[in-house]
């Protein structure tokens, strides 16, 4: 089998060769100042640890702490480093700044017959077999002689090195700005969720959409909705049409989204979940120890009778209802009080007990829906957003198989 990638840049050609990696560089690993060294700390100096290094080259590498004075080595603005173990044990990025690292993290410096970037890009190629080979599928610590042992899978010529990082170097671009608009996206949504429905103790929201006026009103969850006891007792809904709920992707097909279906052999007694109901899960979970709070936008189908099944009032919003329980906080703040954990961390708490707290209203229905309408619009672009920045990495790790050998 030849030394050649399947896909080639245009206008090269040959065989790749091969080399020891320790053979091709200069490297050092930092250290770490005692803490009780106070004389150390305190300072503008940059402390770099590994657990900042990612494998999107996105890190600002700012630390908490800064060194006066470091016997760690100092490493430039750019260099190529590379974390040999911890959490990002394999990761490798590029410095952003001037600073010292850490023992966990190896410097590289290539010699000048060899592009930075490209050896950067073969690491993240070869990362996975890299941690399948020396770290026992995870555990362990690389290390700076093990690093050196690596062989090396280069073109002759260093232009089509160069030529090969520049076309990593626009995609790890286009990446970046998506990761950054992305994040974008979601912090407007997280502000949105706070400025725009009423603080505790105030009767208008800090942002509200104009043509809107009037105060709020605090009202009881069983002013807004009710509790549906509609069962599946005719079967016209089968397994397939079991529905699951989690707080990342809402209310969908079990099915579609876990793989398999859960249900019992009989689902009779399951309730039906319109499209349109409110569905409250008493699972906890790490950020919502009491269960969650969703607006079902997928089609009609049937759930557990765990699940709490809720209709919406004739002059209630129940997208407003969705977003309003969004926040784990706020979520969170409403249905402690009402709760009672069992001894197997159960949640005793009835479908009309989940009812009784109290939530703020705007005064009209339309503003109510203006809200939601929002929200759904900005869920919209975040999904677009996080497609594309998928998208992109998907094309990016199909391009490293690729393009390396």
């Amino acid at each position: 089998m030849k030394n050649e990638p399947k896909i080639r840049i245009k206008g090269f050609e040959g065989e790749w060769k091969e080399c020891l990696f320790g053979s091709i560089m200069d490297c050092f690993s930092g250290g770490t100042p005692q803490a009780n060294e106070q004389t150390y700390y305190g300072g503008g100096i940059p402390f770099i640890r590994s657990g900042e290094i990612n494998d999107n080259n996105t890190s600002l590498f700012l630390s908490e702490k800064g060194l006066i004075y470091s016997s760690a080595k100092m490493i430039e603005k750019g260099t190529l480093l590379y974390a040999l173990y911890g959490a990002t044990s394999g990761e490798v990025s590029i410095s952003r700044i001037k600073g010292a690292i850490n023992q966990a993290i190896l410097a590289i410096y290539p010699y000048k017959e060899y592009d930075k970037y490209f050896i950067k890009c073969w690491l993240e190629k070869n990362k996975a077999y890299i941690i399948s080979t020396y770290l026992q599928g995870g555990q362990g610590n690389l290390s700076g002689n093990i690093v050196k042992s690596f062989i090396l899978k280069t073109p002759q010529e260093i232009h089509e090195q160069r030529a090969i990082a520049t076309y990593f170097r626009h995609i790890d671009s286009l990446i970046e700005t998506a990761d950054k608009k992305l994040a974008s996206l979601k912090q407007v949504k997280e502000a949105s969720l706070q400025s725009m429905f009423p603080k505790e103790g105030q009767k208008v929201p800090e942002v509200r959409f104009k043509g809107f006026e009037g105060e709020w009103k605090t009202v009881q969850l069983c002013d807004c909705l009710e509790v549906s006891k509609e069962r599946n007792l005719d079967n016209k809904y089968g397994i397939e049409d079991v529905l699951s709920v989690s707080d990342d992707s809402g209310v969908t097909n079990q099915i579609e989204l876990l793989g398999r279906s859960f249900a019992g052999k009989s689902v009779s007694n399951y309730g039906i979940l319109h499209e349109g109901e409110i569905v409250y899960t008493k699972s906890p979970l790490k950020s919502k120890p009491f269960g969650i709070i969703k607006r079902n936008n997928y089609k009609t189908g049937i759930v557990s009778v765990l699940y709490a099944i809720y209709k919406p009032h004739i002059d209630i919003s129940s997208a407003y209802i969705h977003y309003y329980f969004s926040p784990s906080w706020r979520l969170n703040n409403y249905i402690h009080p009402l709760v009672n954990k069992g001894a197997k961390n159960t949640m005793n708490i009835s479908d009309e007990t989940a009812l009784m707290g109290y939530i703020p209203l705007p005064p009209t229905l339309s503003e109510q829906r203006k809200i939601a309408s929002f929200f759904v619009h900005l869920d919209k672009q975040i999904a677009i957003a996080q497609q594309r920045l998928d998208l992109l990495r998907r094309i990016k790790s199909a391009c490293l198989n690729e393009m390396f050998v």
